[in-house]
């Protein structure tokens, strides 16, 4: 994991992150469940990343953003698991994480729910 990668992505233009970032995402998200260090930098690399994507790009189509997010979120939280990955990770940067995604999702939710009752 190198953090600078993690900055100058986040930093880069909008069709450079789009391009770069699925590549780079699956490497952070392998090494969570490295060694106590690693896996710290490569969670903070994926808050960072994911903020970027959810927050200042906006996300993809439908179908690219919920098969990014489900990758993430099944990482993290894996099913039929009551742990988290990695277990020794700041609990802060997974309540980030989860609020990226759900602030967009619950604003992207409530834009479908208002223009169907219109």
């Amino acid at each position: 994991m190198h953090p600078l990668v993690t900055a100058l992505l986040c930093l880069s233009q909008r069709s450079f992150f789009l391009t770069h970032w699925p590549s780079y995402l699956s490497v952070c998200l392998s090494a969570v469940k490295g060694s106590h260090h690693i896996a710290r930098v490569a969670l903070d690399s994926i808050y960072r990343l994911v903020w970027v994507y959810m927050v200042r790009i906006g996300g993809e189509d439908n179908t690219k953003t919920e098969t990014r997010l489900r990758s993430i979120l099944e990482t993290l939280f894996p099913p039929n698991q009551k742990g988290l990955v990695p277990r020794d990770g700041a609990y802060m940067t997974f309540v980030r994480i989860l609020l990226f995604i759900s602030k967009v999702l619950s604003f992207c939710l409530h834009v479908w729910f208002c223009c169907c009752a219109c």
